[in-house]
C-alpha cells in the first residue's frame, strides 16, 4: 500500500496528493520482499517526481504498489514531492 502524508504528517487522499503543493512524504507498506518489477517502478516514480513530473510519479508509484501490495514497509522522504 502506498500512503502519502503532507509536511505535517497528515494522511492524504489520492485527490489531495494530486492537488498538493510543497513537500509530501510517502510510505510503502506491506510484508513480503519487493519484486524486481515493483522496485524498478518505484525507482522510476522517484525519478519522475525529481523531474517535477508528479502525475507520472504518482502513476508509477501506484503501479509499484499494485505489483507488490504486501511488501516490507519503506519510508522515503523526498522534499521534491
Amino acid at each position: 500500500m502506498l500512503i502519502f502524508r503532507d509536511a505535517q504528517g497528515r494522511l492524504l487522499t489520492p485527490e489531495e496528493v494530486q492537488a498538493a503543493a510543497g513537500s509530501l512524504h510517502y510510505e510503502f507498506h506491506g510484508g513480503d520482499s519487493v519484486p524486481t518489477e515493483a522496485a524498478a517502478l518505484h525507482q522510476q516514480g522517484r525519478e519522475a517526481g525529481a523531474r517535477g513530473d508528479y502525475d507520472q510519479a504518482l502513476a508509477l508509484l501506484t503501479r509499484a504498489a499494485e505489483v507488490a501490495p504486501r511488501c516490507h514497509r519503506h519510508e522515503i522522504r523526498n522534499a521534491g514531492y
